[in-house]
């Protein structure tokens, strides 16, 4: 929140302020940091700068960008003079201090602070005392953070909902059951932190524990939902939901970047489970292939047991070929089970996997499986060298390889391969073509209108499939709609929509409808008027006669 005693600007200045607001609570942080690189002044001292630097650092913030939080801070916290501008501003280095894991510097920082509390807006003192229990507790002083937090209660009361959880968790990760226990009543029905203290205190069942648990990771509360469906599997003593915490934490989004130490515990969780079936299954150690077999035979009621057993082989294979297909059947098992990103980050681990010594096959699945999750980048290097796989020719392996470079962006390596792979004396099947089309696609949404256009203007050779060709068309359209070009785009939508079985079905009507506005920014009204007026006395569909006539009624 930005402080109202910084320094009064302007009202454009205030204006174009609140345009980064407004840019950024919309999700666009990044532009709106650029805007706000062209607005400030360079000096700290110019008008309007510290209002421009508070907006700067939250948004910082917001981006999880911390180490740059703390060096814009340190860089010019020595000639900020107005007390009020300068708490704010460590305030929001402690914060990031914390995050970073640095609770020592942070609670420095908020000594400095406090220094001028007196000036800060309520909204930033409270939260900066906030800060303080967090670095406590990062620090591992949980009987100062718990002091600290009777002192906020005194000071705030009442805590918001969200303060309550925070405490309580706080005390719960530093084994502060009992204080901890003294803010149950304060939490919400909901509450990941009740649930677990009154799992510890046998006032639910695990069962219930884990339902909860499960509900909150669906509802996004991921974090607390792993701990309170850890702390249940363990109350259960179900080794199982511990191998479910852990894949799932791994299974995390790609903007949150995967714990080294969850990637451990996993395999450690992992062999611990593998030995425990082994001994129930009286397998002997060295016999691989018993161990295989045992794996897809209790995979239907156990999959995570099973995932286990071949993670084992994973690592303790006695051959190679037997590590290798224990890479690819675990990598198997997990995506059939919602987990693709667990497997990338499993097998994808380079200082565990070198890329040199994996199987021609495994690293072929890695570049599919890199691709699926958003590291296409990382598929591209998986993939290179590689002869064609899975039973594809050179000409499909190249179509892939180019469909791959392109979702990376790498346009340069993408262009170099086009013009091998699109050579129209050898035929691409049509799931090359698909494949092509949607990467081209993805091209031209990033801004690479002109390898979009050489991958579409390529595929017209291969394109044999009515549906097909009017997808490239379609694609080659939009190209001409980004350059600035609506003659050609028109052209391309009609051709597209001439190419259809069906002149009525929704693609076909759809590039239609998109060559006449593109007529229309032609100039030709003449020719929009008549594909306008085809598609008014034509179309099945009432919104679209009715989209026509509101057209033609501007002709």
């Amino acid at each position: 929140m930005l402080l109202a005693a910084a320094s009064a600007a302007s009202s454009a200045q205030i204006s174009r302020i609140e345009d980064v607001r407004a840019i950024a609570a919309a999700g666009a942080a990044e532009l709106a940091l650029e805007r706000i690189e062209r607005s400030q002044p360079a000096q700290s001292s110019g008008h309007g700068w510290a209002e421009w630097e508070l907006a700067r650092i939250d948004l910082l913030s917001r981006r999880q960008r911390h180490a740059d939080v703390l060096a814009r801070v340190q860089a010019h916290i020595a000639q900020v003079r107005d007390a009020a501008l300068r708490a704010a501003l460590l305030d929001r280095a402690a914060h990031a201090a914390v995050k970073l894991g640095r609770f020592t510097q942070a609670r420095h920082l908020l000594v400095q602070a406090f220094v001028d509390g007196e000036k800060m807006s309520a909204d930033d003192y409270r939260a900066a005392r906030r800060t303080a229990i967090d670095a406590y507790l990062g620090e591992g002083q949980a009987e100062a953070a718990y002091l600290a937090m009777l002192r906020f209660r005194q000071d705030f009361s009442p805590l918001q909902a969200a303060e309550t959880e925070r405490f309580a968790a706080g005390l719960l990760a530093a084994g502060r059951a009992d204080q901890a226990a003294q803010w149950l009543a304060q939490l919400g029905p909901g509450s990941p932190s009740a649930a677990m203290l009154r799992l510890r205190a046998g006032l639910i069942q695990p069962a219930a524990a884990a339902a909860q648990a499960r509900a909150l990771i669906a509802k996004g509360v991921t974090e607390p939902g792993w701990a309170l469906l850890s702390a249940a599997g363990r109350a259960a003593a179900d080794p199982e939901v511990e191998l479910e915490v852990l894949e799932g934490r791994l299974n995390a989004p790609a903007r949150a970047p995967a714990p080294p130490d969850v990637i451990a515990a996993l395999w450690k969780a992992y062999a611990q489970a593998a030995e425990r079936v082994a001994n129930a299954s009286q397998l002997l150690a060295g016999d691989d292939a018993k161990w295989a077999q045992a794996a897809e035979r209790i995979r239907p009621k156990r999959a995570r047991s099973a995932r286990a057993l071949i993670a084992s082989l994973v690592l303790n294979a006695h051959t190679t070929d037997a590590r290798a297909r224990a890479q690819s059947q675990l990598m198997a098992w997990l995506r059939d089970a919602g987990l693709a990103r667990t497997a990338w980050r499993l097998i994808g681990d380079e200082s565990r996997f070198p890329v040199a010594q994996l199987d021609a096959q495994v690293r072929f699945e890695l570049g599919v499986i890199a691709a699926e999750v958003g590291e296409a980048a990382s598929g591209v290097r998986y993939w290179q060298g590689l002869p064609p796989m899975d039973g594809m020719s050179p000409s499909q392996w190249q179509a892939r390889n180019l469909a791959l470079m392109l979702r990376a962006g790498l346009i340069p390596q993408a262009l170099s391969l086009a013009g091998a792979a699109l050579d129209a004396k050898t035929r691409l099947d049509g799931e090359s073509v698909r494949r092509l089309v949607a990467a081209a696609s993805e091209a031209l949404e990033f801004g690479h209108a002109e390898a979009a256009r050489i991958v579409f203007q390529g595929l017209l050779a291969h394109a044999d499939e009515v549906e097909q060709r009017g997808a490239v068309l379609a694609g080659l359209a939009r190209v001409h709609e980004t350059g600035g070009d609506p003659r050609a785009a028109a052209e391309a939508y009609l051709l597209a929509a001439a190419s259809a079985k069906d002149p009525l079905e929704p693609s076909a009507l759809a590039a239609r409808a998109a060559a006449g506005t593109n007529l229309m920014r032609a100039g030709l009204r003449a020719d929009a008027r008549s594909v306008f007026e085809w598609i008014a006395d034509n179309a099945r569909t009432a919104e679209a006669r009715q989209t026509a006539e509101r057209m033609l009624a501007k002709l």
